[in-house]
């Protein structure tokens, strides 16, 4: 009987939380935040990822709130925003204070990065020495580095990486010119490993090993035991299992441009249990089963890319306009409210403008009314005088 209880309790609380999920999923648009193309410390040159970092700490001088964290990469810098756009912090040399491994003091032009939750760690991959691309871990609040993977040769040498997660104590890291995910332990930071390899829309996995096949894989995000990749050439979203080597589980899209297709997507995030694809002027929401819920376009966006969440708010990053996009995330009760509130602003600005041109038409008429009478009792005026 206890048993069945648990059971039933279990089912309950799985059915309230698809009931909320099913009822968040609409996006609306709140601002841009960046103060422009440039080299300064409020402007960004082409923006391409970013994550949330949950800090509370006065050396960057958060306050009590989250920080943006920006891959600023044309400035080879990573930017620390407020959610209202000021910049609070720079790191332009982001492991000058590394330790006893001299090139560690050299490392510029980082192309990606995470937050791990469960560590309270963020990792990136930037450049250390001359040309060698390495995974790098920071702790947090002090963004203080503690730790670099070892120089890579061969299969260990990241390429082209791009987006990367944390899960299950393995960092995923998107290598796109090589069409794979690099796995590296996330304490250790020793390299695990590569899947999958190059698909021309044919196959999504290989039929031997159950590794996934890519097309330039953009982005990958990670939640509940599963990894969703961004398939970009293939205008699709690859789900794999979270663990190494990382098997194939299913895909999400095809190619097209209606709900649930996609056109060569880039950034992937998942909140409130819902998936957020960014396509290159648009953001699609849907299920983790890949079921559409909504399509929201940013008109004033010039190519976007990478793209994460607080869940309450949702950051898309534009390499093209060189700012991040915010999006306010909704249930669909409270955009029905807010439609509303608006429709009822809109209709007493309404009124009040049809009130002030009455008042203006009724002026104007007074007026031309006086000058009428005016002219007319002129004559008499001048004859009198005449007399």
């Amino acid at each position: 009987r206890s048993f069945a209880a648990i059971v039933l309790v279990c089912h309950a609380w799985r059915d309230a939380i698809d009931s909320k999920t099913r009822d968040w999923g609409v996006l609306a648009y709140v601002k841009a935040i960046g103060s422009g193309h440039g080299k300064r410390k409020a402007q960004l040159d082409t923006p391409t990822w970013l994550c949330t970092l949950p800090v509370r700490d006065n050396l960057l001088n958060l306050d009590s709130s989250p920080s943006l964290c920006v891959v600023d990469s044309c400035n080879f810098r990573l930017s620390m925003m407020r959610f209202d756009g000021t910049v609070s912090r720079v790191l332009s040399r982001v492991g000058l204070e590394a330790g006893d491994d001299s090139d560690l003091g050299n490392v510029s032009q980082p192309s990606s990065i995470c937050y791990d939750a469960m560590s309270n760690c963020a990792y990136a991959v930037a450049i250390v020495g001359a040309t060698d691309r390495r995974l790098l871990r920071y702790a947090l609040p002090h963004c203080q580095l503690i730790g670099a993977s070892a120089v890579g040769f061969g299969s260990s040498q990241l390429d082209s990486p791009e987006g990367m997660a944390v899960a299950n104590g393995v960092v995923f890291i998107v290598d796109t010119a090589r069409h794979r995910v690099v796995a590296f332990d996330a304490k250790s930071l020793c390299y695990l490993g590569a899947s999958g390899g190059y698909s021309d829309r044919r196959a999504t996995w290989h039929h031997r090993s159950g590794e996934p096949i890519f097309s330039s894989p953009y982005d990958i995000v990670a939640h509940d035991g599963e990894l969703f990749v961004s398939d970009t050439h293939n205008d699709r979203v690859q789900v794999l299992a979270a663990k190494h080597p990382a098997t194939w589980l299913g895909v999400i899209g095809q190619s097209g441009s209606g709900p649930g297709q996609f056109t060569y997507p880039r950034g992937l995030a998942v909140a409130r249990r819902l998936l957020y694809v960014c396509e290159e002027r648009q953001v699609q929401v849907l299920t983790l089963n890949g079921e559409p819920r909504m399509i929201m376009p940013i008109h004033a966006a010039g190519g976007l890319c990478g793209i994460c969440s607080d869940g309450r708010r949702v950051f898309v990053a534009d390499i093209d306009r060189h700012k991040v996009h915010v999006l306010r995330l909704m249930t669909e009760r409270r955009a029905a409210a807010q439609t509303a509130r608006e429709h009822v602003e809109a209709g007493r600005r309404q009124d009040l403008r049809r009130g002030e041109e009455a008042r203006r038409g009724e002026e104007q008429r007074r007026s031309e009314e006086a000058r009428r009478g005016g002219e007319a009792t002129s004559p008499l005026i001048s004859g009198s005088a005449g007399n």
